[in-house]
């Protein structure tokens, strides 16, 4: 999980949907929003910090997580593929979204453009290194869910089921949507919320 807690108020989020290509196989959708905080004598303060846990199922943490305040991009994705290959596709995608938010040009992007194209970006190098490294990387892949900070608007990013959250005492709200099998059952109507627990 990664925290960031600002000092803003009323913050109103912007829905705004694009996609990105999933490692291998698929074509998935991924969402944008856009918070805009009332801001306190036009400063931000922010705190950020992450912890992580391996879980009951795996032998390995396979998440990766980054706090770069100087750009600002805060990141958690949660790999999947057998033995290392998550670990491996979850530093990528952290690694390229970096990488691309450090390239010169980048600032004068819009935020909707720079992050389509990390995510993108992130996408083909996960299946370019388990395509042509390393056979055992055969189908890993990667969720991730991103804030990223420009003046007064925080824009959030997500692909897969990694989730981002607003918390304000006493009140907290998803404001990503799940890009999962389970999601789109419940969004056709073929589950319903309550019988989650009996989704395998």
């Amino acid at each position: 999980h990664l925290r960031l807690r600002t000092n803003a108020f009323g913050i109103k989020t912007h829905k705004v949907k694009g996609w990105i290509k999933h490692p291998g196989r698929f074509r998935r959708e991924s969402s944008l929003t856009r918070c805009t905080p009332r801001v306190t004598m036009g400063i931000m303060k922010m705190e950020a910090w992450f912890l992580t846990d391996k879980g009951h199922r795996r032998d390995s943490n396979q998440d990766a997580c980054l706090i770069n305040k100087d750009i600002g991009v805060f990141i958690v994705a949660d790999g999947m593929g057998g033995h290392f290959g998550g670990e491996v596709a979850s530093a990528i995608a952290v690694q390229t979204v970096e990488d691309t938010f450090k390239r010169p040009g980048s600032k004068e992007m819009a935020p909707r453009e720079v992050l389509t194209r990390a995510f993108e970006e992130a996408s083909r190098r996960i299946f370019d290194k388990a395509a042509t490294e390393n056979p055992e990387l055969a189908g890993m892949g990667t969720t991730m869910v991103m804030a990223f900070i420009r003046g007064k608007h925080i824009y959030i990013a997500n692909v897969g089921d990694s989730r981002c959250y607003l918390f304000k005492k006493p009140h907290l709200w998803q404001i990503t949507e799940d890009h999962s099998l389970l999601n789109e059952q419940i969004r056709a109507g073929v589950l319903k919320e309550e019988n989650i627990g009996q989704f395998v």
